[in-house]
């Protein structure tokens, strides 16, 4: 009987060790499951933070540049400047080129200019802008290619062959084109400092 018990009470020990063991493993098993997993997601969370840091960072770096592409272009639309080219070239359209009244008339001779280089160069990471802020940018583009299209006509053949008065209500309506620009160009700059200061509300754009 004694023996018996012995046996027993060996056997109870034994199991009781394996069943510690057992547990331990299966603690130490869970413990690094969540390890793992807690691993994982700060990982993934410092991803996700450092990606937007970057996104933040690209966005306004754009926008910088924009704003001072876009300033560039507005200097050089100074309204003054504009109407007192206008004046000029509007007396002269339709006037001899030479004293001699035989001679050709005169027909402005419009320049090709660029003036969203940088804009053009950035279009395909315009969702890293702010909807607030691709409104006035795009419209302000936009113009700058309408601007573009009408001075394209008044090179052709068609705006030479026409009377003197329609090339100046062409000549008139490309100025205004340009005084648009101009609004359009303080609008998005407007913006686009809002968006880099992000602080108090957002300035009114017409």
């Amino acid at each position: 009987m004694e023996g018996s018990e012995a046996a027993t009470d060996v056997l109870v020990a034994a199991l009781a060790a394996f069943e510690g063991r057992a547990l331990a493993t299966l603690i130490a098993a869970i413990l690094t499951a969540v390890g793992g997993i807690l691993l994982w997601f700060l990982n993934r969370r410092y991803e996700r933070v450092e990606a937007a840091r970057l996104r933040d960072e690209r966005s306004a770096d754009m926008q910088r540049a924009l704003a001072a592409e876009i300033r560039t272009h507005i200097h050089q639309l100074d309204p003054e400047g504009l109407e007192e080219a206008a004046a000029w070239m509007l007396q002269r359209i339709g006037q001899p080129e030479t004293p001699d009244e035989g001679g050709a008339r005169f027909v402005p001779l419009i320049p090709r200019e660029r003036h969203d280089t940088i804009f053009q160069a950035m279009v395909a990471d315009i969702a890293l802008l702010t909807a607030d802020v691709i409104g006035p940018v795009v419209r302000y583009d936009s113009q700058l290619h309408t601007i573009a299209d009408f001075a394209d006509d008044m090179r052709g053949a068609r705006f030479t062959a026409i009377a003197p008065e329609r090339q100046r209500q062409m000549y008139r309506h490309f100025i205004e084109l340009k005084h648009t620009a101009r609004r359009f160009g303080e609008d998005a700059v407007a913006i686009l400092d809002w968006s880099l200061r992000r602080g108090g509300a957002p300035p009114r754009v017409q």
